[in-house]
């Protein structure tokens, strides 16, 4: 489950097969990102929306770790957006 920072440009329709980046240095791995929820969060500027995304892998992944980020990329390698992982 990740908490969705930012998407780089317009937010892609879900689900979506993508390459992600759950450490650094390790391999890009196929994922599916989904939508899980989306709800208000109070900061002092105001209510911000949050998104989680569940990322169901097509392989098995070991050390996910949370608090560390998830970046999602597209084939061609360009970064599609990312989250803290949860």
């Amino acid at each position: 489950t990740v908490e969705l920072k930012n998407w780089i440009a317009d937010e892609p329709k879900l689900p979506l097969e993508v390459n992600v980046k759950i450490r650094y240095r390790h391999p890009l791995v196929r994922g599916i990102i989904k939508q899980q929820a989306t709800y208000n969060k109070q900061h002092t500027t105001g209510a911000q929306k949050n998104t989680v995304l569940e990322v169901e892998f097509l392989e098995r992944q070991k050390a996910i770790t949370p608090g560390q980020s998830a970046v999602f990329y597209a084939d061609d390698n360009e970064v599609l957006g990312g989250g803290i992982i949860l």
